[in-house]
């Protein structure tokens, strides 16, 4: 016969030197806490509405409803976690000892990095929840592993190396899933002819569900780049500059640039001679959705002194515009010689970069 047991701690805390549950649903209710100075292993139900806190392995073999409940790993010594890719809630890293989680895990609400290392083995990795917020982060406690965080606008990812706490922050124009994890030393050490040189000692690997439009924030340490840009090597090829990086608090932070899987780290950007090539968008949707609402020239920070013109098919100018930038002086669909809306086709575009380099050709205008 099975062995059905349902537990509510009303108020106060609950401690026990072990956690074992077979078979039964254990309820942990709001406001209450459950405290296991010990182990603990779950074959049954756990539901958490309060907080569970352990400081020992932590087996999770049955099913654990992550409610509105906290899981804390608390331990100052090395900690097991074995959560079977279930979610969390909200879960805190604290005690200062390493937490090696064995099997993927989400946090959906909070993720509270404190004091101790959540480390990953046999390729665990880390998901957040659309809606996370992450806090904390420090050389003391920090993700080692790979990272996943989801969801449009500005993204925190808290991982380092166990030593030194590396963060990075992606500012996604689209609600897809980005992985990073960090890579040390960096594995690929050629550049081509945009860089003449790259960071040895770190790259961050960059997985993407899609090739998007992102902008980056990640660790630089100030005066060892002279003009620091941000490299991307996709499929082992030599890097190349993709944004210049500005350095803001020992940050270097990039402009937005199209994206894709591959390894992201910092180098030198070539003499002027040997700038990186204009790219240029062939779509404009400028509809306030963030994705493709002006033209986007990519290296255009590269060539203060451009010109840009814009045209129909009957050769009629209907936008010029000296320094174009990708921020504030952008196209975004209006003739400005009369302050009016263009209608949905194909124009064509004429830019000179300020160095002698002419480009040409035409993109597709949806409002």
């Amino acid at each position: 016969m099975r062995f059905f047991i349902l537990l509510y701690f009303l108020t106060g805390s609950v401690a026990a030197q072990s956690l074992s549950i077979k078979g039964a649903t254990v309820s942990i209710k709001n406001g209450a806490t459950l405290s296991v100075k010990g182990d603990a292993f779950n074959e049954g139900i756990l539901i958490n509405n309060g907080e569970l806190q352990i400081s020992g392995m932590w087996q999770n073999d049955g099913t654990y409803e992550e409610a509105n409940g906290e899981f804390t790993l608390s331990s100052n010594e090395d900690q097991i976690i074995n959560h079977n890719a279930q979610s969390f809630n909200r879960l805190t890293i604290t005690g200062g000892g390493i937490k090696y989680f064995l099997a993927d895990l989400t946090v959906t609400g909070e993720l509270r990095l404190v004091d101790g290392l959540l480390a990953s083995m046999n390729n665990a990795r880390v998901f957040g929840g659309e809606s996370l917020v992450v806090t904390g982060g420090a050389n003391e406690s920090h993700i080692v592993g790979t990272f996943f965080n989801v969801g449009v606008g500005e993204k925190k990812f808290p991982i380092g190396n166990g030593l030194e706490y590396l963060p990075i922050s992606v500012n996604s124009m689209t609600n897809e899933s980005i992985g990073i994890s960090l890579l040390e030393p960096n594995p690929i050490e050629e550049v081509d002819e945009t860089l003449i040189n790259v960071m040895e000692q770190r790259a961050w690997q960059l997985d993407l569900e899609s090739s998007h439009e992102i902008a980056i924030s990640l660790p630089l340490d100030e005066g060892i780049f002279v003009q620091p840009s941000l490299a991307l090597s996709t499929d082992g090829l030599p890097f190349t500059s993709m944004s210049k990086l500005d350095v803001q608090n020992g940050f270097g932070v990039s402009n937005t640039f199209l994206a894709s899987d591959g390894i992201i780290s910092v180098g030198d950007v070539a003499t002027s001679e040997k700038v990186p090539l204009l790219k240029i968008f062939n779509l404009v949707t400028p509809n306030g959705d963030g994705i493709h609402d002006f033209l986007k020239v990519e290296n255009i920070e590269f060539y203060p002194d451009n010109e840009l013109s814009i045209f129909n098919r009957w050769g009629d100018q209907l936008f010029s515009i000296n320094g174009y930038d990708n921020v504030d002086s952008v196209f975004k669909g209006i003739n400005n010689k009369t302050n009016s809306f263009l209608s949905d086709g194909t124009y064509y575009y004429v830019i000179n970069d300020g160095k002698g380099k002419r480009y040409s050709g035409f993109f597709e205008l949806r409002n």
